[in-house]
């Protein structure tokens, strides 16, 4: 069975050049909870990547 990567992402990735990666909070094979910090107000923020691959990988989904 296909899952997603353990982490697509690392601590100081900086996304869209406006938020930098500071650590992990949570990974799932449907998502992954990052604490980072908004470069633009320097706001602390919650950020949930969602892995785009195929559904059929997922247990219990089956592509139709």
């Amino acid at each position: 069975m296909n899952t997603a990567p353990k982490s697509m992402f690392t601590s100081n990735a900086v996304l869209k050049e406006r938020y930098r990666l500071q650590r992990q909070l949570g990974d799932n094979p449907v998502r992954q909870t990052w604490l980072a910090e908004d470069l633009a107000s320097g706001e602390l923020v919650v950020i949930k990547l969602l892995p785009f691959f195929k559904i059929d990988a997922v247990a219990g989904f089956k592509a139709v």
